[in-house]
């Protein structure tokens, strides 16, 4: 808009004759190339058009009209463009909703004891996968979930994210403890050709819920620890320690703490990557996930943490971002105990 308006402020100033009016009909096109949107464009054209249609009516000049009919000649151009553009776009698109429905396939509203609810916020705006993972596992063992952030970002980023939920997907029912299942991600992740290269390393936390649905044992590589929300409205951060290193690094650790957390029925757990917690608004403050979190429908809860994050940042989400809110049922009545017990394991 403002190229139209220098433009037309020096065809009114030299009243016409001078050659300026031919520049009108590239202003819908310098439009585009400056980044418009498809609304923006037609806006931007429709007022040229209609500056240049008026001279021609007012002031009775030709060249205005001619004017006139080459904004909308360029406007058609680049309107044939701008639609082959969006449906580029929309393929991509619907590529990349099929890469992630293989990589994030929708997890079980309910699972055992427990009912699940996640969500997935990309930080580009037209992706729809990224280095953040989720996934879970109905295992001998117990119901066993995954959380991570791969390190990085780009196609590699969603390539060594493939390769961890793939090791996930098969050591889960394999690994007796979640121990040794870090491990197996860690061989998994390392097998990774690149990672020589790039270094490749992902944060992860591991929750393995008994069948019974009344204790969580948590392992953190590296991850936030997940907030505790209780039936009564309390909320806690679960308590890690000295959280192993992240996958990729686990050579470095000897030892780690073992974190069991008893679920009550109506208890649940809020497991997060740092997009959440590292997200800023326009003054740089953090976005405070665990005052917003509380017990509840965890689809409801999961949905609201996601309005109220928008909210926080508007259109600056500088990372992507993953939630999995799980809940033991309220119906199931066994009691057990609602402390923490932390065990050292070597």
């Amino acid at each position: 808009m403002s190229a139209l308006a220098i433009i037309t402020a020096a065809d009114l100033a030299l009243r016409g004759g001078s050659g300026v009016c031919v520049m009108y009909a590239v202003v819908p096109a310098l439009a585009l190339l400056q980044g418009a949107d498809q609304r923006r464009f037609h806006l931007t054209g429709v007022a040229a058009f209609s500056v240049c249609f008026l001279l021609a009516v007012i002031r009775g000049r030709e060249d205005a009209l001619a004017s006139a009919a080459g904004v909308a000649a360029v406007m058609v151009v680049c309107g044939i463009g701008c639609l082959g553009r969006l449906r580029r776009l929309a393929d991509t698109q619907a590529v990349a909703e099929v890469v992630q429905r293989a990589l994030l396939r929708p997890l079980p509203s309910r699972l055992g004891p427990l009912r699940l609810e996640t969500r997935y916020l990309a930080s580009a705006p037209q992706a729809q996968v990224g280095g953040d993972v989720y996934d879970a596992a109905w295992t001998p063992y117990g119901i066993r979930l995954l959380i991570g952030d791969v390190m990085g970002n780009g196609l590699g980023t969603v390539e060594t994210a493939g390769r961890l939920l793939g090791a996930f997907r098969e050591a889960a029912y394999d690994e007796e403890d979640l121990a040794s299942l870090a491990w197996r991600l860690h061989v998994g992740l390392s097998r990774d050709p690149g990672v020589g290269e790039r270094g490749v390393f992902a944060t992860a936390l591991l929750v393995n819920v008994s069948p019974a649905g009344d204790v969580a044992e948590v392992l953190s590589c590296g991850h936030p620890p997940p907030l505790l929300l209780r039936s009564d409205g309390g909320v806690e951060e679960v308590e890690i320690g000295s959280p192993l290193p992240p996958l990729g690094m686990l050579e470095l650790s000897q030892e780690h703490v073992r974190i069991e957390v008893g679920l009550r029925p109506g208890d649940g757990l809020l497991l997060y990557t740092d997009g959440f917690t590292e997200a800023r608004d326009a003054d740089g403050e953090f976005f405070p996930l665990a005052r917003h979190a509380a017990c509840g429908e965890p689809e409801d809860l999961v949905q609201r943490l996601v309005d109220d994050l928008a909210a926080h940042v508007g259109d600056r989400l500088g990372d992507d971002a993953a939630l999995v809110m799980l809940r033991r049922h309220e119906a199931d009545g066994i009691k057990v105990d609602d402390h923490v017990r932390h065990s050292a394991t070597p």
